[in-house]
């Protein structure tokens, strides 16, 4: 910067001089508010900006923790999924051994009942036929008579025949039928009168 010798200088340019700084200090003072303000504002725009950008880093490592979480997780239900593949796997035959055991089981028992319901029809119909004079009562051919009726319908509904078991069941109702028009039976008046109850 020039040196300058206030001296030399005019009493004009001085109160001109003085002037302008004057006005230049006015100037910056009153633009100081506003340079203030403004100061202010890129200050807040940037605290904002600032604020903004950590939460974002927030979300952003929020969901990278939620995306690792998803991950375990699925890893954990492939783990139990195979896991409950195995077990179904291993359990699988001896699941179908219990189903044929209890198939085997029902059959066996089904085909036990047939043969008790057979022998109770044929048992009847032979003591007809071998002791005549023996007389029965209604409720015991009515009995006969309901048996040998499911025996047939359960060969019937697995394609059996049992020609023998249908010539003495035959035999059974017609011998039913004929002492039922003559009233011959065991306590016949017994019989009406529990029928009546």
């Amino acid at each position: 910067m020039p040196d300058i010798n206030v001296s030399q200088l005019s009493a004009l340019q001085i109160v001109t001089a003085f002037f302008i700084v004057s006005v230049v200090l006015i100037a910056v003072g009153a633009a100081a508010p506003k340079i203030i303000n403004s100061a202010k504002n890129i200050s807040s725009l940037i605290q904002n900006m600032l604020t903004r950008q950590q939460e974002k880093k927030k979300k952003f490592m929020q969901i990278e923790t939620n995306t690792r979480n998803i991950v375990a997780m699925s890893q954990k239900i492939d783990s139990l999924l195979s896991t409950l593949n195995q077990f179904v796997t291993e359990n699988k035959e001896i699941n179908r051994e219990i189903i044929n055991q209890l198939e085997d089981f029902r059959e066996e028992q089904l085909q036990k009942q047939l043969d008790d319901m057979r022998a109770f029809v044929l048992s009847f119909a032979n003591s007809l036929k071998t002791q005549p004079e023996v007389r029965h009562t209604v409720k015991e051919y009515l009995n006969v008579i309901d048996i040998g009726t499911k025996y047939h319908s359960i060969i019937e509904e697995k394609g059996l025949e049992n020609g023998a078991f249908d010539m003495e069941f035959g035999f059974i109702k017609r011998d039913y039928n004929k002492r039922l028009d003559t009233r011959d039976f065991l306590n016949m008046e017994e019989d009406i009168c529990n029928e009546k109850d």
